[in-house]
């Protein structure tokens, strides 16, 4: 299982068009999860919808220039990945404050929510990183 995982992520960073694509869907996934799911169901997860929805605007932003760059640029891929990669930690950062800021209202739920978000973001950062480190 590991060798596999790891023969995926070398596969992802020799192409940063597909690194963008992947950072495209998991950012419409968050968008979605965060923009709908949290908003529709707050008392579960705890965290109050005013907050939730600029998450979600951010995280459909980070969305469209994932797209956009996965589609327009052709040369010198590195620090639009760079810049990417830094967008979603800025977001795991964010939604750790507001964690921490709210952790009276945050369900168990919410908690899991927010570590297994975290996880599947910094597994995309650490590709991210990989594919710039590998481009230079």
């Amino acid at each position: 299982m590991k060798q596999k995982a790891k023969h995926i992520i070398d596969q992802l960073t020799q192409n940063p068009r597909q690194v963008f694509v992947l950072d495209f869907i998991g950012a419409c996934v968050t968008a979605f999860i965060t923009g709908y799911v949290l908003v529709k169901f707050e008392f579960e997860f705890g965290m109050p919808r005013l907050l939730v929805i600029p998450m979600a605007l951010m995280a459909s932003l980070m969305a469209v220039y994932s797209l956009l760059c996965s589609l327009f640029i052709k040369k010198r891929f590195g620090p639009f990945l760079l810049i990417i990669a830094f967008f979603n930690f800025l977001f795991c950062a964010i939604s750790w404050w507001l964690v921490y800021s709210f952790s009276y209202l945050i369900t168990p739920l919410g908690y899991a929510h927010y570590v297994l978000e975290s996880a599947v973001v910094f597994l995309v950062i650490y590709i991210e990183i990989k594919t710039y480190l590998r481009l230079k």
